[in-house]
């Protein structure tokens, strides 16, 4: 009888530690969760941004001082629309009256498309703001444009020099079809 307890015992330590040894070497189960992703703050550190597959691209450029061409903003290279382009002088301090221009071109500096035109008496500032629309217009086609066309905002009637500092900033946002 003391032999069948011993040997129960025997076992039951052997089963206990066999089974201890078992649990510890399952695996624990991996739970999948999707990848959110995050934002850490207010800023996104790229040109462009796509929600459900709709692409948004945004540019802004410091006004160039001394220069013909204030602000040159390379389209994306895809197919896209002008959501909208903003050109903003905060100062002109031009001394005479003085036309701004901003259009689409193929290259840096040419206006061949205009978007429009902002006349600013001597030493005041303004703000030009052009969009395409879906029926088109100034030789745009349906308000498309072709892949790294260039909007730039010129100095349209009067030469710049060097004391020609204007300061603001260009603003273009495209929608890539």
């Amino acid at each position: 009888m003391k032999q069948n307890t011993v040997l129960v015992g025997i076992v039951a330590v052997i089963a206990l530690g066999l089974g201890v040894f078992n649990v510890l070497d399952t695996p624990t189960p991996i739970v999948e969760r999707p990848d959110y992703g995050a934002v850490s703050g207010p800023n996104i550190d790229s040109d462009c941004l796509s929600v459900n597959g709709v692409t948004t691209c945004y540019q802004r450029q410091t006004i160039r001082t001394a220069s013909t061409t204030l602000c040159a903003i390379k389209g994306p290279s895809a197919t896209s629309t002008i959501v909208n382009a903003i050109a903003h002088l905060a100062t002109a301090n031009a001394s005479y009256a003085t036309a701004y221009e901003l259009g689409l071109a193929t290259s840096q500096g040419a206006t061949t498309t205009s978007l429009g035109v902002l006349t600013l008496a001597a030493n005041t500032n303004g703000t030009l703001t052009a969009s395409t629309s879906p029926t088109g217009g100034s030789g745009l086609i349906g308000g498309v444009l072709a892949p790294n066309t260039y909007v730039n905002f010129k100095v349209s009637t009067s030469s710049a020099s060097a004391t020609f500092l204007p300061t603001g900033s260009c603003l273009v946002t495209f929608r890539v079809i």
